[in-house]
């Protein structure tokens, strides 16, 4: 950024991070750290709840691999993250898991029926890790197996919300 005198006042060295949609990055107000916001607010000041410098680099591992095991009754999935102190989230829908929206995962996740599986890695003072997702297929019927499957998955929010892409309003030809 420069001033009116052409000078350099500020700048982002040695490079502008990676950004991740749903987050802002710029000034914490009242000070010069640069951090990403969780809420962005163009046009307006950003709010600084849970404002952080970098992002969780950790993975959710899940121990059984998504895909179809019919026939196979309940599975027990384990959740586990690398990195001391991190919690992991869950959700057993398509809904983003955050630290307000989820499950606190303490214990194998007992799946017995079709399901989707979303989880991150939280620490205070961090942004989240990747979401991860996996969905198991336990019971199919037969018009299903005849056909390739491909599991699309999203925030409910994206598919019927005010920008959703199934609102007629966002239908365009």
């Amino acid at each position: 950024l420069y001033n009116s005198a052409g000078e350099m006042v500020d700048s982002f060295s040695p490079g502008y991070p990676t950004q991740r949609d749903g987050y802002s990055f710029g000034v914490l107000p009242g000070t010069q750290e640069k951090v990403f916001f969780t809420t962005p607010t163009p046009g307006s000041a950003n709010e600084i709840f849970r404002s952080f410098t970098q992002f969780l680099d950790v993975h959710v591992g899940f121990d059984v691999p998504r895909g179809i095991y019919e026939g196979q009754g309940p599975l027990s999935v384990v959740l586990s993250a690398t990195a001391p102190g991190v919690e992991i989230r869950y959700t057993r829908g398509f809904t983003t898991p955050t630290w307000e929206k989820v499950e606190v995962y303490q214990t194998p996740i007992e799946v017995n029926a079709n399901s989707t599986l979303r989880a991150v890695a939280l620490k205070e003072g961090f942004g989240p890790s990747w979401v991860e997702t996996h969905s198991y297929f336990l019971t199919l019927t037969p018009e299903q197996k005849s056909l390739p499957i491909m599991a699309v998955v999203t925030d409910p929010s994206h598919l019927d919300g005010p920008d959703g892409i199934r609102n007629p309003a966002n239908v365009q030809f």
